[in-house]
């Protein structure tokens, strides 16, 4: 009796399988094929090196059937180190790949320099022969790039995946020292944050300060369904202190789901911008990634009001 439940559990899935790629397949010829090919000619491979592609950019490359191969190098190493294949892009979207065959790479917490658990973030290091042997007349700066073993120090922040591939996270740079000592990997946060429906874009803050703060860009149709359903209409999103502590508690209980979650990564306060972080404005990256650096610097008067408080 069990064996046939099983029988006709594994032909239902069979057939779920099948409906499913034939669903896919029809959408793709009827709608998506007319749309890629205004764009791009179907036997084009587009592949990404520069900078590891947003997630939103990826999910419409993968949507819209345009074939993408994403790796990762940099200048030190004379090319790539990490790559993927057109069939395992598909297999393990959101990755660069896995070493090639004569590089070794390991993930280490940058302050120990020890290798982390597989899953785990740190820095991404690269050892092999590719590696350049040092900065010509910089003994300096050859030392702060090349680890013991010769292994180079890329400074992105990433780890590997329960599969051996490699997921870049950002540089190292947009980690934050807050006046604690704690080091914080912000887009960790910000990758939990903002999967609120309140919420179109955000940075958090807080660089020797004694806790994180957040600059938010409001999805603002949510906002006005929220309001109208606490009776608070055409009160800005500033100066609604019931709408402030919802959505920063909101966001805080999301940023707990990060793995490894510490107590200090927590939001006390929020500031909503007027304007979108967009390519025109020079907020975001060609790859529609946010320059973090240039949102902090650009909003620092806001930032420092929100320790004043």
């Amino acid at each position: 009796m069990n064996f046939e439940r099983q029988y006709i559990y594994k032909n239902k899935l069979i057939f779920c399988k099948k409906f499913i790629d034939f669903l896919k397949s029809t959408i793709d010829k009827s709608i998506f094929k007319q749309i890629r090919n205004s764009l791009i000619k179907d036997e084009t491979v587009i592949f990404v090196g520069s900078a590891h592609l947003a997630k939103p950019l990826e999910d419409f490359l993968q949507i819209m059937n345009i074939k993408h191969v994403q790796h990762y190098g940099l200048t030190e190493t004379t090319g790539l180190d990490v790559s993927n294949t057109l069939e395992s892009q598909k297999k393990h979207p959101y990755t660069v790949g896995i070493p090639f065959s004569k590089t070794v790479l390991k993930i280490i917490n940058p302050d120990t320099h020890e290798e982390v658990k597989q899953g785990d973030v740190g820095l991404i290091t690269l050892q092999g022969p590719e590696i350049l042997k040092g900065y010509y007349n910089n003994e300096e700066a050859t030392k702060k790039a090349i680890f013991e073993e010769h292994f180079l120090n890329t400074g992105d922040l990433g780890y590997i995946d329960k599969d051996g591939y490699l997921i870049v996270l950002s540089r190292y740079d947009d980690v934050i020292v807050m006046s604690n000592g704690y080091n914080v990997y912000t887009p960790l946060l910000e990758n939990e944050a903002k999967d609120s429906e309140y919420v179109k874009q955000l940075v958090i803050a807080g660089h020797g300060k004694p806790y994180l703060t957040s600059l938010i860009v409001l999805n603002d149709n949510e906002y006005k369904n929220w309001c109208n359903e606490n009776n608070c209409s055409n009160i800005q999103p500033n100066e609604n202190n019931e709408f402030k502590t919802f959505l920063t508690e909101e966001l805080n209980e999301k940023i707990k789901r990060k793995k490894d979650h510490k107590y200090y990564e927590k939001l006390k306060n929020i500031y909503f911008l007027d304007d979108e972080f967009t390519f025109e404005n020079g907020m975001l990256t060609g790859t529609l990634k946010i320059k973090y650096r240039k949102v902090i610097n650009t909003y620092q008067s806001i930032i420092d009001s929100m320790y004043k408080e």
